[in-house]
């Protein structure tokens, strides 16, 4: 498993090995060669930035983390010896929150700048810029909610023939609420087409994963403030047209700020997260059906005293969850943790433990193999 440590002074990746009973372990860290960053995401200055901030391809054992505070993104390769810094290059805006890798493609969102961005890696994780493309999303030069605008995520549809990225706080054509999906077709050249969006099921659309099926299981905030309860949809994804619909109606995520979402390796259980934002922080249930179709299967507590939750990651077999628990604001020092669940056949959540609490106050990011 990898995070970051986001620090604004020198940010650094750490690498947790498991064990053969999930448990997590620390086993280095790494400076990206970059700086991170803080913004304010609704619990105070100094909080995590709540982003996506790394993407794994565990073909090629290849680590992508984004630099917010030095607007770069880093590549490393895991090795015999460790994991080994490769490359940087800039990520052609400002503030990039969240990084998607498919193929030796990757595209990097850019949240402050409103733009996605282009590049291409080698199996060694060499880096290389892709001329003419950088996009606009629908939302460029918005500022509605968030200090930092409002795109969250970056990723790719299941075909891999469309970059995909939730605009939280981005108005679309007949005005309020905010929330949009935008599409953008991949070029045979690593470019994209203009972006072109549609209104999420409710508003301020966040994280997002696809199964096999391309569906697409979007998180969806509702209310920025935390004192209603957030939702979950799932989108037919037209792999033709780019298009997402809705594959039925909202779901409850029974509580607030429903931010990121892990897919089972079967597509078959959803998980989202409720960061907290006050209120207690959880993680949310759902069976999806083979049309897309939501069921609701409960909600499981973080351990007592969480302060949020933010990032999930799945081990690559889908026989363990990791969610990354973050501290406030304030003195505290190396406090952070990553909590580690068993899932169940049937998408269920047993605790097996946390590891030691030694990562710094805004740790962000998380993806692992």
């Amino acid at each position: 498993m990898y995070t970051q440590t986001n620090s604004p002074s020198a940010n650094s990746v750490v690498v947790f090995d498991r064990d053969s009973k999930g448990k997590l372990k620390q086993r280095e860290s790494v400076k990206t060669g970059g700086k991170g960053t803080t913004q304010d995401v609704g619990c105070g200055a100094g909080c995590p930035i709540l982003d996506s901030s790394g993407a794994v391809d565990s073909i090629g054992k290849l680590v992508f983390v984004v630099n917010g505070g030095s607007d770069t993104v880093t590549s490393f390769k895991e090795t015999g010896k460790g994991l080994k810094r490769v490359d940087t290059e800039s990520t052609g805006g400002d503030l990039p929150v969240s990084v998607v890798a498919r193929g030796g493609l990757l595209y990097v969102l850019n949240t402050t700048s409103g733009n996605i961005y282009g590049l291409r890696y080698t199996s060694s994780g060499k880096l290389t810029q892709i001329p003419n493309s950088a996009k606009p999303i629908t939302g460029a030069g918005q500022n509605t909610i968030f200090p930092s605008g409002g795109a969250r995520q970056i990723g790719f549809d299941n075909t891999g023939d469309w970059v995909v990225v939730t605009e939280l706080a981005t108005v679309g054509p007949g005005g309020p609420p905010p929330g949009l999906i935008t599409t953008f077709k991949v070029n045979g050249d690593g470019t994209t087409g203009a972006a072109q969006s549609v209104k999420s099921q409710t508003p301020l659309p966040f994280g997002f994963a696809f199964n096999d099926n391309n569906t697409m299981v979007v998180s969806e905030v509702n209310d920025p403030a935390g004192v209603m309860d957030g939702s979950t949809s799932a989108y037919s994804f037209n792999g033709g047209t780019g298009t997402p619909a809705p594959a039925g109606p909202p779901l409850t995520s029974g509580g607030a700020l429903p931010c990121w979402v892990s897919l089972t390796k079967d597509g078959t259980h959803a998980i989202v997260i409720n960061t907290g934002a006050g209120r207690p922080p959880g993680a949310a249930k759902y069976d999806v059906a083979a049309n897309g179709a939501l069921t609701s299967n409960g909600v499981i507590a973080a351990p007592n005293g969480t302060f949020l939750w933010t990032d999930p990651a799945q081990s690559s077999d889908s026989k363990y969850l990791y969610v990354l628990a973050p501290t406030g604001p304030g003195p505290g020092g190396k406090t952070s943790r990553i909590d580690s669940y068993k899932i169940s056949g049937s998408g269920g959540l047993k605790f097996i433990g946390s590891s030691k609490k030694n990562l710094p106050a805004g740790v962000s990011g998380l993806d692992g193999r």
